[in-house]
């Protein structure tokens, strides 16, 4: 298992691949991929489980529906070097999201309920273009 699967695992969040488009064969607007970083915001509390933390959560229902629409590629936390898996040592957060501008990237971001809640906050967004993929 890799390291991105287990800190999915250990912080409660499923780890989903999907290998096809989503079903339905309807032709999405053109759109294009960008980097999303999440910051720690003022609120977030280390060694509190997730399920305790309701924005969280709901966070990950929100990035499940975002993934479900085709507009989340890859999410996954940013960990310390502790060489722990966990929320005790989660740093932030990279979300790859599918958007036709920044703008509409950053606005999915900032929806997200982690954010409203100050647990997490947008700390850049950026293009991005995808070289290699493999998934484990």
């Amino acid at each position: 298992m890799g390291p991105l699967a287990a800190a999915m695992l250990a912080t409660g969040v499923p780890l989903r691949l999907r290998a096809s488009p989503p079903a339905g064969g309807r032709k999405r607007p053109r759109r294009s991929r960008f980097l999303v970083v999440l910051g720690l915001g003022p609120a977030w509390i280390r060694r509190v489980p997730s399920d305790r933390h309701p924005a969280l959560v709901a966070h990950g229902e929100y990035l499940d529906r975002l993934f479900d629409a085709g507009l989340l590629l890859i999410a996954g936390p940013l960990l310390d070097h502790s060489g722990l898996v966990g929320l005790e040592a989660v740093t932030g957060a990279v979300l790859v999201l599918r958007a036709a501008k920044r703008q509409e990237a950053r606005r999915l971001a900032t929806a997200d309920p982690a954010i409203r809640a100050g647990l997490l906050r947008v700390a850049e967004v950026r293009p991005w273009g995808m070289s290699f993929l493999r998934a484990e």
